[in-house]
């Protein structure tokens, strides 16, 4: 039992001696290359806020430029035309917009129920 015990520590010692190794040769190297690893962040970072700046550019001259097309079409006496969207299609939903919206608006201004002629408020 006792050999079984002694392989144990003695493999728990090397594994942890190893670990150990790995990291403060690790902590070395780091230490040794501290301004090249900073430098090598700071141009990264560098990298990323460029990137982020140039394609939130493209990004504003793409919408600049729709927004430009839309307001073109807008402005043309043929929008209607251009569009495929006719006359009759816009008076027809202006129509049908109202008619719903006199249709809400009825119930909210009249009673359901009859107002009491003065004949019955008597009771004559």
């Amino acid at each position: 039992m006792q050999t079984f015990s002694k392989k144990v520590t003695s493999r728990i010692t090397s594994g942890a001696n190893a670990v150990s190794d790995t990291y403060f040769s690790i902590k070395d190297v780091f230490e040794r290359h501290k301004v090249v690893l900073t430098l090598a962040a700071s141009l990264a970072s560098a990298g990323a806020a460029w990137a982020g700046y140039t394609a939130r550019q493209i990004h504003q001259k793409r919408v600049e430029a729709r927004l430009d097309t839309i307001e073109k079409m807008t402005r043309t006496t043929d929008f209607a035309r251009t569009t495929g969207v006719s006359y009759i299609a816009c008076a027809a939903t202006a129509g049908t917009t109202l008619l719903w919206a006199g249709l809400a608006w009825w119930p909210l201004t009249h009673d359901k129920e009859a107002p009491e002629t003065t004949e019955e408020a008597t009771g004559t």
